[in-house]
Parts: structure tokens; C-alpha cells; sequence
């Protein structure tokens, strides 16, 4: 019983042996013949270059156009390499379709740090440029923002001068036109609302409160405009601290609470004096 067991492992042994080797032969014949098998085990040893073959027919599909408005900056749409169409850029700009404004990339802070400007290429004088959302706007080298010109110095009123299609403004003073007293601006100087109230600016930059009419005077407790009421030879007038001070003409000096003549407070005085003395 024993001797037969062990023939019949030793028979499934050897046709096990047999099989093995029938499977080996049959797959290198289909390897031979170029099988599906064969093929598929071909394209995974080959699988490098495969994906380096389609690597570089992706990038030619990006650099591809159709027309010659897919080009940006006018550039133009030309074949090359049989039938594949590229962009043909212009000097000043790259990129698969001349997308890239080289000015812009080599001197990112061109066009400043504003929301409203973008460095773009002009064709015409094919160099890089700040050109400002706002149309009514131009950019201004010197400030690197989007400004309003001005045509003259009227346009930038008393704070400000016209220079190379800008207001260049005081010392204190900002906006298109110069119209802006910074201290005011803050708060810093706070002038009220009250009718009539201007916040100007001075000789050094600072700012100080004014009434809009000259019979008026500024009162710093209540920021409100008063009437001077200093006679007919004075200049203006203020209020502060619940006092009223006028100030008058050359040959005049507050008395009182109206600008008199000085020769005649002149002439009182020394008869005044010479009396004590």
C-alpha cells in the first residue's frame, strides 16, 4: 500500500516538473512572436521613454496655436516642425504663447505695490509699462501710483504745482490735486464740520483751522465760525479759549475789541506817561 502511494507522488510530481516546463516554453514563443503578452511586457520595460515621449508631446500641445490672436502682445502664430504651430513673440516678451512681459518679471516692483496697475508690454514702443485700471488715471513714476494729471498749476490749487502731468504737492498735502491736508486727513487736527470751516495748510506743513469768509473768525472751543466784529481795519480774527483776538492792519493794534489807529493809542500813552512823570 505504501509502495503504491509513493509512486503515485512521484508521477504528479514529474507531471508537475512537465507542465512548468511547457508554460515557460509557451510564453517565450509569445514573446518571440510579439504576443499581446509580449507587447504589454515590452511597453513596461520601456515605460521611461514612454512617458518621456508623452511628456514632450504635451509640452508641443501647450506651445500649440491656431491663430494669431492666440499669441498675446502681437505676436504671431507661424508653423514649425510640419505641421505644429508656435507663437513667434516679440522682443521684450516669452512664454508658450508670449504671454510673459520679460520687463516685468526682471524688475517685479516696476509699476509699485498698488491693487489698481498692471505691467503690461506696449507693442508700439515694445517695452514694459504700468498701465492703470481706472482709464481717467495715468501712472506716476515718481510716486508709483495711478494719478489724475493736472493741465496747469490752477488744477493743483494752493498746496500743490503741475510738473510733468502731476500735481507735486506741499509739504502736508496729498491727492490727485493736492487737495488733501494730511493732518486733517488724521484727525491729528480736527476742525469740526460746522458750515463755513476749512482746514488749511501753513508755511511748514502744518495744518490749522480757517473760516471760509474773511468777517469770520475761527472759535477753537466750539469749532464753529463767529463774527469778528473788529472793526473795519483788521485782517481776521480768532476765538480761543474764550477770548477774542483781532489782527489788524499795519498801522492799527487791537483795543479793546476793535482795531484802532496806533498813532492815537501812541499819542495817549505819552500824555499818560508825562502826566505820572
Amino acid at each position: 500500500m505504501k509502495r503504491s502511494t509513493d509512486c503515485f507522488a512521484a508521477f504528479a510530481y514529474v507531471i508537475s516538473i512537465l507542465f512548468v516546463v511547457y508554460t515557460c516554453g509557451a510564453i517565450a514563443d509569445n514573446l518571440g512572436e510579439g504576443s499581446i503578452d509580449g507587447a504589454f511586457l515590452n511597453d513596461l520595460k520601456n515605460e521611461p521613454n514612454v512617458l518621456d515621449t508623452q511628456k514632450s508631446l504635451l509640452q508641443k500641445a501647450e506651445t500649440q496655436c491656431s491663430k494669431d490672436s492666440d499669441c498675446h502682445y502681437a505676436g504671431k502664430c507661424t508653423k514649425r516642425d510640419g505641421e505644429l504651430k508656435v507663437c513667434e513673440c516679440r522682443t521684450g516678451t516669452s512664454g508658450s504663447l508670449c504671454q510673459d512681459v520679460e520687463g516685468c518679471i526682471a524688475n517685479p516692483n516696476m509699476c509699485g505695490n498698488g491693487t489698481d496697475v498692471q505691467c503690461i508690454f506696449d507693442v508700439v514702443r515694445e517695452k514694459a509699462i504700468c498701465k492703470c485700471d481706472n482709464t481717467s488715471k495715468e501712472f506716476d513714476q515718481t510716486t508709483k501710483t495711478c494719478r489724475v494729471p493736472c493741465e496747469d498749476d490752477d488744477d493743483c490749487g494752493l498746496n500743490g504745482r503741475c510738473s510733468k502731468k502731476f500735481c507735486r504737492c506741499r509739504l502736508g498735502a496729498s491727492g490727485d490735486f493736492c487737495e488733501n491736508i494730511d493732518q486733517c486727513q488724521s484727525k491729528e487736527v480736527d476742525c469740526g464740520s460746522a458750515p463755513g470751516v476749512i482746514c488749511a495748510l501753513g508755511e511748514k506743513g502744518q495744518a490749522y483751522c480757517i473760516c471760509e469768509y474773511i468777517t469770520q473768525g475761527y472759535d477753537y472751543d466750539t469749532k464753529t465760525c463767529k463774527a469778528c466784529n473788529c472793526g473795519e481795519n483788521y485782517i481776521s480774527c480768532k476765538f480761543e479759549n474764550g477770548t477774542k483776538t483781532c489782527f489788524c492792519k499795519g498801522s492799527y493794534a487791537q483795543r479793546f475789541s476793535e482795531c484802532a489807529c496806533k498813532c492815537f493809542f501812541q499819542f495817549i500813552m505819552r500824555k499818560f506817561y508825562a502826566y505820572l512823570f
